[in-house]
């Protein structure tokens, strides 16, 4: 898909087992994490991959 590698913000806080919501350009997604992490409104994620309507994110790292 054409939004993987692409980075996000999230709008509504990420945690492992219950996802979040992060937008992505214009279009907004229910996001999952793989890791037993919580990710906060307002950081950057870089999306893994497309699973049906969710994507996969992970943190961006810092440069």
């Amino acid at each position: 898909d054409e939004i993987v590698g692409k980075t996000g913000v999230v709008l509504e806080d990420i945690e492992f087992g219950k996802g979040g919501i992060v937008k992505v350009g214009s279009d907004t997604w229910r996001a999952v994490v793989e890791k037993d992490l919580k990710i906060p409104k307002g950081s950057k994620v870089k999306v893994l991959r497309v699973e049906g309507t969710k994507i996969v994110v992970e943190p961006e790292e810092e440069s």
